[in-house]
């Protein structure tokens, strides 16, 4: 009887161990940071809409605002130099991103950015990003 316990118990334990990993995976938080990218190379409003936290309501219009005024006045192209995970709970992600921005006729523009993600609903997005020096 204590063995099957036992067993019970192990079985449990890994379980919840690789829920854990999968909650607090890297690879989801990187996803959303080079999706958002890619999908303001590609000016796709909707993909970089799907990157921003939807339950701030005054956020997100305001975000989706600015980045269709920016994709349709200015013809700008993104990469992600460097990228790294501050800190990492299973609610919350701060992200470090060494950016660069190329808009035409212009010289490369470097930013060292701060991404603030949230999670909900199994899934990863932005709350929030902040240039820093």
């Amino acid at each position: 009887m204590m063995k099957k316990i036992f067993f019970v118990l192990l079985v449990l334990f890994v379980f919840s161990s690789c829920e854990k990993i999968k909650e607090n995976d890297p690879e989801l938080i990187r996803d959303v940071i080079y999706k958002n990218t890619d999908s303001m190379n590609r000016k796709d409003i909707s993909g970089y809409m799907e990157t921003i936290d939807p339950e701030d309501t005054f956020k997100f219009n305001s975000t989706k605002n600015t980045v269709e005024f920016i994709f349709n006045s200015v013809n700008v192209q993104s990469k992600i130099d460097s990228f790294s995970i501050i800190s990492l709970s299973s609610e919350t992600a701060h992200v470090f991103t060494r950016m660069v921005f190329q808009i035409e006729g212009k010289d490369e523009i470097f930013n060292n950015m701060e991404h603030i993600l949230i999670k909900r609903k199994d899934r990863w997005y932005i709350a929030g990003s902040l240039v820093i020096q």
